[in-house]
């Protein structure tokens, strides 16, 4: 269980992100599942994000963060100039398991995107992601 006040949670569509949130970060804790989308927040959504982010821990708040972007090594870094505090929680890199689980909760839920745009993603991300070995196993449905 993460124990700083900022906690970025990195990993590709698909690998459990939203799921690990709603599981270890109950009442209290702002949330920005997708942080970077303008889709879900709206035009300009990093930069007015990071201000809110700011906000919430300047005043004691607690936060979590995710968003597909942090498998770039760069997004990462320039976030964790941004806010030195944060504390990484990382899924593997698992792109076949990532696109079954896109596959069915896209048949069952649909999306922003079309699933091309987030099977697309997936494999972009997977090319350029890095996970650690300590990483998460991403989230396999029962």
């Amino acid at each position: 269980m993460p124990t700083k006040s900022l906690t970025a949670i990195v990993g590709l569509p698909g690998s459990g992100k939203s799921f690990y949130i709603t599981q270890h970060f109950l009442r209290g804790v702002f949330r920005f599942d997708d942080i970077g989308d303008d889709r879900t927040w709206g035009h300009d959504a990093w930069r007015r994000n990071k201000i809110i982010l700011r906000s919430v821990l300047a005043n004691g708040g607690r936060a979590v963060v995710s968003d597909v972007g942090f498998c770039d090594d760069k997004v990462r870094n320039d976030f964790q100039r941004w806010f030195p505090e944060v504390e990484w929680v990382f899924f593997a890199n698992d792109p076949q398991q990532c696109e079954a689980n896109t596959r069915a909760r896209y048949a069952s839920e649909g999306g922003f995107y079309s699933l091309e745009e987030y099977l697309g993603t997936i494999r972009y991300r997977s090319d350029q992601y890095r996970s650690p070995p300590n990483a998460i196993p991403v989230y396999r449905p029962l």
